[in-house]
């Protein structure tokens, strides 16, 4: 993964000047220059230095992946994308195997979160009273070779091969594991290759097999396999057998023979594949992560765990433009268990989903520079990549879109909540509550958790507040005062969030974190991934075309993998398998300018009005004119309902369009008696303004 770090000693540019780090006291850092005779040590805070535009770390590492990155602007390394499920599987197997090795160097360098590390995920490697740094490297690489059975001298090499990739381009060393022969297939001119997909889903790819027979009898091969083989049925092979005899009678072929059927399906398709399909729930108990709980003790760095879910806010909202009372909004929060910090945070009248929890670990990640954004008192310090992501078991969570992105992104393990065992969520679900409590309920709009405390106070009438406007207060309030409050959970001689974690930064120095120059790789990295064909025509996806002269050498009229966003239809990004990267390519019909920002869902809604007034066919794509005629439609449409019906309302906010007419008992916020919370005096301008405003409309 792409990120840096300053720690005491480490060299950097600031200005046009060469420094050192003195020394660290967060959130401010320490540093002289080097080799001049002012010898004065100087301060910053470490957040501010990092984003100045003239700061670089003079690091070995960094000027290596520098030099290795300049490529075209609109294209994306990934080798690990380009293999099989098979070879991809492989290459973490041996990334498992040698793990142990690298995080152990690094707990030898003295690197405590990698001490912490290695004994809670290798802890079967370390014997009764012994410690970490007790083991040798050499009796570590026995343990393993006995753990695995390789031997010592095949581990090894897979730690030499690692580091020579991770040498040139930091944190791809995990490249180096792929076999030669892998990134560069030499498929024979006999073999064919059939991609199994999902029965119920064409678009998820589910193994590559390869035949050596004509090609005529791909379709009967794959067909047979998805529509009888992989079924709760459970059809034995020499059912599945007869299905294809009679395929291959249909289409006047010689029929396929017993024994090519039973090796593609005993030794082309993956175990897990076949139980999953074939034995359901009980599949799910065999394959499905343990889902082991956290207790509150084993939290013992910064960013060793951080544990994130979904509520909704007991407060309605209005709509920026018309006024509107579109309801309670999500929030997809995140909270660092050692320090008690929020990590994370993301507000939306979108539902739970696994796009919702993308976009929340990218606020985690991130630099958040709220004083520059938000205009807060201090800055909102936490930032960077856990060790491990603690998630509930709803859908939304345990999606195989959602689980990758933590896992080979992200590179960080993943752990579900038990079912029925609320106590491992209990961190988390306390900042709901104290949030709710001591600052919603306090706040115009509020719902309480209680509707009999609200008595006749009217919450939808008295909201006041935007979307924009709570993610604003609550960036305060989290900021400004969550993180400064005492809490019983932490030690008396740090009891707040704030003063945990810088106890923790003197420590172990300042996390990693990721330069804003390499966010957009990482959003990249962080988008799903689906399987579409390549024709002369472009990519069409979700019924819209794409192409781009960058695409003439990639092979036409085979699936390719493509990385796209939820909420913007205006471009894709297509994988070159044979150079390894993603090239991004824009829409052109419908042209990419009319679906700039519009949504897979919103996209999905104008077709749909269209076809109702028989503009478009099935599957027709709609041109710039029906798009603009459908957004009308759809705005007359919500408008005539919008005064009593809240959740086309909402529809319309989510679909990215706004609301026209606005509600004249909404135009004044009417007085209540709640009591103001220390955060209202921030925002007690930001409401007048808003309610002058409304009463001058």
């Amino acid at each position: 993964m792409k990120q840096f770090r300053l720690n005491v000693n480490d060299y950097f540019s600031y200005l046009g000047a060469k420094y050192y780090v003195h020394s660290i006291e967060p959130p401010k850092l320490l540093f002289m220059r080097i080799d001049h005779e002012d010898k004065r040590v100087h301060e910053i805070e470490y957040i501010k230095l990092i984003t100045d535009p003239t700061f670089k770390p003079n690091n070995k590492a960094h000027k290596l992946l520098k030099k290795e990155e300049k490529k075209e602007e609109k294209r994306h390394r990934s080798i690990l994308d380009s293999l099989s499920e098979k070879h991809r599987e492989s290459v973490s197997e041996k990334f498992i195997m040698i793990k142990p090795i690298l995080v152990y160097e690094r707990a030898k360098d003295g690197d405590y979160v990698s001490i912490l590390k290695f004994n809670d995920s290798y802890g079967d490697l370390i014997k009764d009273g012994e410690m970490v740094l007790d083991i040798s490297k050499e009796e570590l690489y026995k343990r393993l070779s006995d753990k695995y059975g390789k031997s010592k001298r095949q581990l090894q090499r897979y730690v030499q091969r690692y580091y020579q990739v991770e040498n040139q381009l930091t944190n791809h060393g995990i490249e180096g594991l792929v076999r030669k022969s892998i990134k560069e297939p030499k498929i024979r001119e006999d073999e064919k290759l059939i991609e199994i997909c999902h029965p119920k889903n064409k678009d998820e790819v589910l193994a590559v097999i390869r035949i050596r027979k004509e090609k005529e009898y791909a379709s009967i091969i794959k067909d047979g396999i998805e529509k009888h083989y992989l079924s709760k049925v459970k059809p034995s092979i020499a059912h599945v057998h007869q299905m294809m005899e009679i395929a291959c009678d249909d289409k006047g072929l010689e029929r396929i023979g017993y024994d090519t059927v039973y090796y593609l399906i005993t030794n082309r398709l993956e175990p897990e594949i076949k139980d999953r399909f074939r034995m359901g729930e009980i599949a799910s108990q065999k394959y499905d992560p343990i889902l082991r709980g956290i207790s509150n003790e084993i939290a013992k760095a910064p960013l060793h765990i951080v544990q994130i879910d979904h509520t909704q806010l007991d407060m309605d909202v209005i709509d920026e433009d018309s006024g509107f009372n579109i309801g309670r909004p999500w929030i997809t929060m995140g909270i660092d268990v050692f320090t008690r910090m929020i990590w994370c945070l993301h507000v939306s009248m979108e539902d739970p989903s696994g796009n919702k929890v993308r976009k929340a670990i990218e606020h985690g990640i991130f630099l958040k520079k709220s004083r520059e954004r938000f205009n807060t008192i201090n800055e909102w310090d936490i930032h960077g990549i856990p060790s491990i992501i603690y998630l509930d078991n709803g859908p939304d969570f345990k999606s195989a879109a959602v689980k990758r992105m933590i896992e080979e992104t992200l590179e960080a393990e993943v752990r579900y909540r038990p079912v029925g065992t609320p106590k491992y969520g209990a961190i988390i679900e306390r900042v709901f509550g104290t949030i709710n409590k001591n600052f919603i309920h306090n706040q115009i709009g509020n719902r309480k958790s209680n509707p009999k405390e609200l008595g006749e106070y009217d919450a939808e009438k008295e909201a006041i507040l935007t979307l924009s406007d709570i993610t604003e207060i609550l960036t305060m309030y989290i900021t400004d005062i969550y993180h400064h409050k005492v809490h019983s959970s932490l030690p008396l001689d740090y009891p707040t969030p704030t003063a945990r974690y810088y106890q923790a930064l003197e420590v172990l120095g300042f996390p990693n974190y990721i330069e804003e120059e390499d966010e957009d790789y990482y959003r990249l990295e962080l988008l799903p991934i689906t399987k579409r064909k390549l024709s002369r025509d472009g990519i069409r996806f979700e019924n819209v075309y794409y192409s781009s002269s960058n695409l003439n050498n990639i092979p036409k009229n085979k699936r390719h993998k493509i990385k796209f966003d939820p909420d913007d239809m205006s471009r894709i990004y297509i994988l070159d398998q044979s150079k390894h990267e993603y090239i991004q390519v824009a829409a052109y019909n419908p042209p990419a300018k009319d679906l700039q920002g519009m949504s897979i869902k919103t996209y999905k809604i104008i077709r749909k009005i269209l076809k109702d007034i028989g503009e478009l066919v099935t599957n027709q794509i709609p041109g710039s004119k029906l798009i603009v005629k459908a957004k009308k439609i759809l705005v007359d449409k919500i408008n005539q309902k919008i005064k009593k019906n809240k959740s086309v309302r909402k529809q319309a906010l989510n679909s990215g369009l706004s609301l026209t007419a606005v509600p004249t008992e909404q135009l004044k916020p009417q007085n209540t008696n709640t009591s103001k919370s220390q955060l209202e005096e921030l925002v007690e301008r930001l409401n007048n303004e808003k309610a002058e405003k409304r009463g001058q409309s």
